[in-house]
């Protein structure tokens, strides 16, 4: 690009600040940034700098609020509404770093993150962790706990969220679930302070010890399950195989023998059978059923379009191949007035017609979708997707839902409420809290940039999205990962071997983003 090309596109930026660019520029400086780094580079900077000094001079009370106009909501975007309210003076620098990253090669990340090796202790036989589910420890700074980390010998860990499970040097396993505080004492003790915490003990891996406040159970294999309050009460189950019970305190007491289904509390009370299932609190025996990552193609260093799945279900991972999948296509969509409802990869157009709906289900991408469905008042139902054939309720997850997140929003995903569309007499909703794959999992990868098309008017069916007007919402956004959850037909009130044709997305206080809905075959 030329010195006075590149004098003539960066003079835009002005006009986007100011709000007076047309349609014209819009697409001359589209088409540049995608070509240039420079003034990519040069772009960002001015964008900073803008939004420092709007931050600077407005406070929280400036915002305002949602207004209705003529009977209809003034939906706030929220790709754009951070600019006001949550911009953090550091972003500059870090889009700046995510810029430079647009001239590294084509790369793919590894499946698994390089692990972080804890200072001290019996490294040679210490434990290393094999499974996780939104695991997060105290000890660690906060980070995301990843697999294939090793457990310091005598040091204590605090499972503020999500599963943890580790594995011995012999092959024994133990699962914890949050809150949870656990010390691996040996090469094949424990000492659980607090919580629940399960362990497998195949042939040749017996004798693990769990140790708890006053007691120390031992599994003789196969698989026994603790639960220590954080009163110090605790509780032993022989889930199957056998174990054995002491006092730490009072050597005097008898050790107590367990076999499969005894319950003891504290040692010198007497164990008894459980009736029916074991208690909840004790009865972890693996990982919940999940999705645990997925892999994509790349654009620079930024995620694009899925490429394989790696799911846990009924117990089993497995690997699935996105030709595998199920994809649906939305058959309902209402949304708000001003709402960004389109989101298109950078330096693409918004289709017409027919093809704005392939944003959603004509390709693999996790960068493009129909976003922020918002249902009008009165109705539930903002969006309903039908999948290309039926999804048989099989064990564990049969959904998988992709949603693009802005790294300033909620990091465990944006909330969903969910109920079958097809039509039956009990329709029981199910609400998502967190995505298996949240902002802070190593597994949440980048997204490549993105830009949003915004309603000029209040979107209310399928029509509507294929032929009325959307703008251009002037900003290009890098800041972004794809997040994934998976559903279980079973929630949704569906017996094992029944079959959901459509889903429908209940109305909630945020828009959620869908880039990509799939379902599992058995």
């Amino acid at each position: 690009m030329s010195d006075s090309e590149f004098q003539r596109i960066s003079s835009l930026f002005e006009a986007i600040i100011a709000g007076t660019l047309t349609l014209q520029q819009k697409e001359d400086l589209e088409c540049a940034l995608v070509e240039s780094e420079p003034l990519r580079v040069a772009y960002l900077q001015a964008m900073s700098m803008h939004l420092d000094l709007d931050q600077l001079s407005r406070s929280d009370e400036d915002i305002p609020e949602l207004v209705k106009s003529q009977g209809e909501t003034l939906v706030p975007d929220k790709h754009n509404l951070w600019r006001s309210r949550i911009f953090l003076a550091g972003l500059a620098a870090s889009i700046l770093v995510l810029v430079s990253l647009l001239t590294v090669l084509l790369t793919t990340p590894q499946s698994n993150p390089v692990a972080v090796v804890p200072q001290g202790g019996d490294e040679d036989h210490s434990p290393k962790t094999v499974a996780v589910a939104n695991a997060i420890l105290v000890s660690q700074g906060g980070d995301p706990t990843t697999g294939g980390q090793k457990v310091t010998i005598g040091k204590n860990y605090v499972l503020t969220e999500g599963v943890l499970g580790i594995e011995f040097a012999s092959g024994a396993r133990a699962v914890f679930q949050a809150p949870c505080v656990f010390t691996a004492e040996g090469r094949q003790s424990l000492r659980v302070r607090s919580g629940k915490c399960s362990v497998d003990a195949p042939p040749g891996a017996e004798g693990v010890e769990l140790l708890g406040p006053a007691a120390e159970g031992v599994d003789q294999g196969t698989r026994c399950a603790t639960g220590i309050a954080e009163t110090g009460e605790a509780q032993l189950v022989a889930i199957d195989g056998e174990a054995t019970l002491s006092s730490l305190k009072q050597r005097t007491r008898p050790t107590m023998h367990l076999r499969s289904g005894d319950m003891a509390p504290e040692p010198g009370m007497s164990p008894h059978r459980s009736k029916g299932s074991l208690p909840s609190r004790t009865n972890l025996d693996r990982l919940p059923d999940r999705i645990i990552r997925y892999e994509a193609t790349f654009i620079d260093s930024y995620a694009d379009e899925l490429l394989t799945l790696t799911v846990q279900r009924n117990g089993v991972t497995s690997t699935i191949d996105r030709d595998d999948l199920i994809r649906a296509r939305v058959v309902h969509f209402e949304s708000g007035k001003n709402a960004a409802t389109f989101c298109t990869k950078m330096g693409d157009h918004l289709p017409t017609g027919e093809d704005r709906l392939k944003l959603l289900h004509g390709d693999f991408s996790l960068v493009t979708g129909i976003i922020n469905p918002i249902a009008r008042p009165g109705r539930k139902v903002s969006m309903r997707v039908e999948f290309e054939e039926a999804i048989v309720n099989a064990p564990g997850p049969d959904i998988v839902i992709f949603d693009l997140q802005l790294l300033v929003y909620d990091p465990d995903g944006d909330k969903l409420v969910l109920r079958s569309g097809d039509e039956r007499q009990n329709r029981p909703t199910l609400t998502v809290e967190q995505f298996d794959i949240g902002l802070n999992s190593p597994y949440a990868l980048d997204l490549f940039p993105h830009c949003t098309y915004r309603a000029q008017e209040a979107t209310r069916s399928i029509d509507d999205l294929k032929q009325n007007a959307f703008i251009h919402g002037r900003q290009i956004n890098i800041d972004a990962r794809a997040l994934a959850v998976a559903i279980d037909l079973s929630d949704l009130g569906y017996e094992e071997g029944e079959s959901l044709q459509r889903l429908e997305f209940l109305n909630t206080s945020g828009g959620i983003d869908p880039v990509l809905i799939v379902g599992l075959r058995p």
